[in-house]
Order: structure tokens, then C-alpha cells, then sequence
């Protein structure tokens, strides 16, 4: 079952070592493994490598001399397996196991978004101030604290060290209560309706934060049918109605292309991105 796959698999992805020099005994072999696949030759030739295999499946793929062309092909994807696991191989445009310098920003890029990056942040953009800034912060913040420390009744310090209680709930006098009714029926009237989808597109056409959601190949064309996958997935997950169910109630978007979005897509470090761009365009000039 594993080899039936295993030739469309190798054929889409693309394999490179992280360390320079001279090229891994796993891309030699895994590049004789592809011609053979594309050949459609069954035999291996007489000088095929066996320098990748480790001691223990030895005794398996070389049996009396013989090289076991099934077991030699599943030991090497077992042994590209350990390798992309150990960061020795990464595969290009993979959210996990891609190359290191692939998570961080080019320096084309970072050039034209790093002044207004520190301008919206107030963070110091010359290195040699930051030990600087780094302790004002701290002592402004203990300033703040010892300040208000008499008077602060939610946190106390005392003998027996740190002691936090909730604020008590605010109680609305009528007047209150009736000022509150009065302002939620205006905004009842008032408020825009519209549908989850169409505020999510709306708001992805002026921010594009689903392409925290892409492909690094995606983000440099984002077709229409991608950005409508990555939205039926992202409310399959936030509207809690999981991903068979947002399949049987849309028509052009399938439930493995939604499993597929949110097993490799909707990543943690991805939601951090996209929720950084929402954050930014709420609190952003």
C-alpha cells in the first residue's frame, strides 16, 4: 500500500537539505528512486546504494546478497521520514518542515514594512537602545505598581506574598438599567446585518488575512476557490460545526479539501497572523 502512493508523493514534493556541501546519501538514492519510478523499471540495477540504510533493516533489504526492491524502496522513505523529523532534510513551501529561514521575514520584505513596524510599536528600531528601554519599562512598571500599591485593593502583598481578588460585580440603578434597554434597542435598529460569510470576504478583500492560511505557492496568486476554502474551514473550526458537516453544506468545497486546511493550514502559528493583521486594522490608525 505504502509504494502504490509513495511515486505521486515523492513526484510533488520537493526535498532539500538544510546543511550545504556535498549532497545526502537520501537525495542520491531518493533521486534514483524517482527515475526508476518514472522508467517504470521493477528491478534494481546491480550498483544500487544501500549507504543510507542504518544497521537494523540491513538484514531485511540484503538478503543473501540479494537487494529486496520493496523493502529497499519502504526503508528509504522510512529513512527520509527520520530525516525530515531530525531537520537534516525540510521540504519547500511545507508549514512544518520546511527550511528555518523560511519562518522569518526576507530582508527585501522587512525593509519596506521595519519603519512602520517600530513606529506602530514604539519599540526602539537601533539595537544599542534596547537594553535601555527594556529597563525604563521595568522601572516605570514598578513605579506604577508601588504608586498605587495603598490603594490597590485587587493586588496585595503581604507576609504571606501575593494575594488577587475580583472586582465586585457593578450593580445599574434603574435609571441605569433603563438607559442600558434604551441603547440596545437604538443599536437593534440600527445594526448592519449580514451574513457570516459575506462579512469574512468582506473584511478578507481589505485585509487578506487568509492568506496566513496559504501556501507560500498560493500566497503569490490566491485563486478565488482557495480563499473560499480556507473561509468554509476557518468557520467549520470557529462556529464548532466541524468539518463533515460545513462539507455537506457547501457545494464546491470538499470535505477533504477542508480536513487537508485544517490539519496543515490552520496551524498555530498561522492564527497568531491572521489574528496580528485583525488586531493591527482594529487598533491601527
Amino acid at each position: 500500500m505504502l509504494r502504490k502512493f509513495s511515486p505521486a508523493l515523492l513526484d510533488a514534493l520537493e526535498l532539500t537539505q538544510d546543511i550545504a556541501g556535498e549532497q545526502s546519501a537520501c537525495l542520491r538514492v531518493l533521486q534514483m528512486l524517482k527515475e526508476l519510478n518514472a522508467t517504470g523499471r521493477r528491478k534494481l540495477p546491480e550498483d544500487a546504494p544501500t549507504d543510507f540504510l542504518s544497521q537494523r533493516p540491513k538484514p531485511i533489504v540484503i538478503n543473501q546478497g540479494e537487494i529486496d526492491r520493496r523493502a529497499w524502496e519502504c526503508a528509504l522513505l522510512l529513512k527520509l521520514r527520520d530525516e525530515l523529523k531530525a531537520g537534516n532534510l525540510s521540504v519547500r513551501y511545507s508549514k512544518r518542515f520546511a527550511r528555518l529561514e523560511e519562518f522569518f521575514i526576507d530582508d527585501r520584505r522587512w525593509q519596506d514594512i521595519r519603519e512602520d513596524f517600530f513606529r506602530r510599536s514604539g519599540l526602539p528600531s537601533d539595537i544599542k537602545q534596547v537594553p535601555e528601554y527594556l529597563a525604563r519599562r521595568l522601572g516605570e512598571a514598578y513605579e506604577r505598581f508601588l504608586k498605587t500599591a495603598p490603594s490597590n485593593s485587587y493586588a496585595v502583598v503581604d507576609k504571606d506574598g501575593w494575594r488577587l481578588s475580583a472586582e465586585p460585580t457593578e450593580k445599574l440603578d434603574q435609571e441605569e438599567q433603563d438607559r442600558l434597554a434604551h441603547l440596545k434597542s437604538w443599536l437593534a435598529k440600527h445594526m448592519r446585518h449580514v451574513k457570516l460569510p459575506d462579512l469574512l470576504i468582506e473584511v478578507d478583500n481589505q485585509l487578506g488575512f487568509t492568506r496566513s492560511f496559504l501556501t507560500p505557492a498560493q500566497r503569490e496568486e490566491p485563486s478565488p476557490e482557495d480563499i473560499c476554502a480556507v473561509l468554509a474551514a476557518v468557520m467549520a473550526h470557529g462556529c464548532n460545526l466541524g468539518v463533515y458537516t460545513m462539507a455537506q453544506l457547501t457545494s464546491d468545497v470538499t470535505y477533504d479539501q477542508l480536513k487537508r486546511i485544517g490539519d496543515w493550514h490552520l496551524t498555530e502559528e498561522a492564527q497568531r497572523s491572521a489574528l496580528a493583521e485583525l488586531v493591527s486594522a482594529i487598533t491601527g490608525p
